[in-house]
């Protein structure tokens, strides 16, 4: 009779177990694991902030400086903004003669072919050398008879060194007449426009004429003190051909 109490209570035992098994297979997340806490999904993270635009440009300060304006551009060739005074132009009726002279104490300048300026090839020039020293070279273009009408008058020219500017002292512009000055400036005169020829090579020292006559055009340059000086003469140049 035990026995059989035995087996009876064995028989329920297992039959327990049994739906026990069958409930965990139907209800899988009743029964599974918990995660490990290192493998748990990192939280949301909040969204980056954007970062503010860059703030515009400052603008330039105003310039108050005359070297920091540009130049005014013009050209000295046939049919441009300036003529070129040569031999052959089409509508100067005048002979032309050129000479150059040192003055001063400048024993050691020296001058080109002056006559390279009266070429028509507008790339020649004659180069004026000037040592640190006193004195001065003059270049000067001489026409057979007065020119009449002209307003403006000058040189092109190109500075070794690099382009000029209206701070530059000891570069005059001189007309004559008969061997006497009659009109003279300096670029830092009002008379006097320094023009960008837009080649960044070549400039124009443009000298204003107030209703004189001349037959001589004469660039003068003067030799610095400290350093010495080289600059390119390509023209002498005017508005209108008055001969």
């Amino acid at each position: 009779m035990m026995k059989l109490r035995l087996l009876a209570a064995t028989l329920m035992a297992f039959m327990f177990m049994g739906l026990a098994a069958c409930n965990a297979e139907d209800d899988p997340e009743e029964t599974a694991a918990p995660d490990p806490p290192g493998e748990q999904p990192p939280p949301d993270e909040p969204p980056e902030e954007e970062e503010p635009p860059p703030p515009p440009p400052e603008e330039p300060p105003p310039c108050e400086d005359e070297d920091c304006r540009p130049l005014p551009q013009a050209m000295c060739a046939p049919q441009a903004d300036f003529l070129p005074v040569i031999r052959g132009a089409d509508g100067l009726n005048a002979m032309l003669f050129v000479s150059t002279r040192v003055r001063g104490r400048c024993d050691f300048c020296e001058t080109g072919d002056p006559e390279l300026l009266l070429n028509d090839n507008l790339l020649d020039s004659a180069r004026l050398l000037l040592p640190a020293d006193r004195g001065h070279i003059e270049l000067t273009i001489y026409s057979s008879h007065p020119a009449r009408g002209v307003r403006r008058a000058g040189f092109m020219v190109a500075d070794t060194e690099g382009a000029l500017s209206r701070r530059d002292r000891g570069l005059r512009i001189e007309l004559l007449r008969y061997g006497r000055i009659i009109a003279r400036g300096e670029l830092d005169d009002d008379e006097v426009t320094l023009f960008d020829t837009g080649d960044s090579l070549r400039q124009l020292v443009m000298l204003e004429v107030e209703e004189e006559r001349f037959d001589a055009i004469r660039l003068r340059v003067e030799a610095r003190r400290d350093e010495s000086r080289t600059l390119d003469v390509y023209a002498a140049c005017v508005d209108r051909y008055g001969w």
